[in-house]
């Protein structure tokens, strides 16, 4: 591991071989040291122009960057991990990942990102054809403010497995996940401000395993809304305004897999202990676990049953009923 300052002029440690060595940026070439492994830099306003680059992880993280230019990592052909979390991010030209092509992992969490463009991941269609990317390619824009995005702006995206746009104020999806994506397996979208999923919001999702929408906003669910994610396991709507009435049957059809739903601290509500018919859950025949009704007090975990068998789930809205 390597640690320096914004000035890698200065004397940098560099893990080369089995050995440490300290060197002076004359002394860094390529034929000394094959296999850098990772460089972590402190105190920065901007990228440094001095990067190794032989350097495969760079963690330039917990900095006052505010800005990253088209050809900040120009000469970075062979970095695979990149971390940009917790600097003060707000703008990213368009292009300034377009030479990072064996990048596995991207994290711009916790900046202050208002805005993600369509052109923004053009390099990845490139990075997509790599095997390496295949199982482990990972991002996360936690803790930035984007209301909204621009119409398919995660379609170059194609090797993408995990996505985490969490607590970023977003509002409306606006056809994000209309195109691309054909790999991903889990959307973190938590601690938002969405209102309404619609039928068309995850259209090209179909291999998407878990879908974390907790703590939002959301009191309408499209018939059908979820169909198209045919390989969902796992599905969080809890802590949002969803009334019963946005439980029926048709707003949960296709979800054959599904094994757990967690539905619990909603505005659902029942008059009477009179079954219902249908019940909600019925054709939800792999369901095994199902969170509902409220929080218990002083505990953070809610009502939590264990289902085995459709005649369980039945009979679920009488036992179940939040009270």
């Amino acid at each position: 591991m390597c640690r320096g300052s914004s000035n890698i002029a200065c004397l940098l440690s560099i893990l080369c071989i089995g050995t440490l060595l300290t060197l002076k940026e004359k002394q860094l070439e390529e034929k000394l040291c094959r296999s850098v492994k990772k460089i972590v830099l402190s105190n920065l306003l901007t990228i440094p122009e001095d990067i190794p680059s032989i350097v495969r992880s760079l963690d330039i993280s917990i900095n006052t960057i505010s800005k990253i230019k088209e050809f900040d990592f120009k000469d970075l052909s062979v970095l695979e991990f990149l971390n940009m979390s917790s600097n003060v991010i707000s703008h990213v030209e368009d292009g300034a990942f377009l030479h990072l092509v064996a990048l596995q992992r991207l994290d711009l969490g916790y900046n202050e990102l208002t805005i993600i463009s369509d052109h923004m991941f053009r390099c990845l269609a490139k990075i997509s054809i790599l095997p390496i990317l295949l199982d482990s390619y990972n991002s996360s824009f936690t803790k930035n403010k984007i209301p909204q995005f621009e119409s398919c702006v995660f379609k170059d995206l194609k090797s993408l497995k995990v996505l985490n746009i969490g607590t970023s104020q977003i509002l409306a999806l606006s056809d994000a996940f209309k195109n691309g994506l054909q790999k991903l397996e889990i959307l973190d979208l938590r601690d938002n401000k969405l209102s309404s999923v619609r039928k068309e919001d995850f259209k090209s999702l179909q291999s998407l395993k878990e879908l974390l929408l907790f703590n939002n906003q959301i009191s309408s669910l499209e018939d059908g809304a979820f169909e198209v994610m045919v390989n969902l396991r796992s599905l969080t709507l809890s802590a949002n305004r969803i009334s019963q009435t946005e439980t029926r049957g048709r707003v949960f059809r296709g979800l054959k897999r599904l094994t757990s739903l967690s539905i619990f601290s909603n505005h659902i509500k029942y008059e009477t202990d009179d079954k219902l018919n249908p019940p909600p859950f019925s054709h939800l025949t792999s369901l095994k676990i199902l969170q509902w009704g409220k929080k218990i007090s002083g505990s953070h975990r809610p009502v939590t049953s264990s289902l085995r068998g459709s005649s369980v789930l039945h009979s679920l809205p009488v036992l179940m009923a939040p009270v």
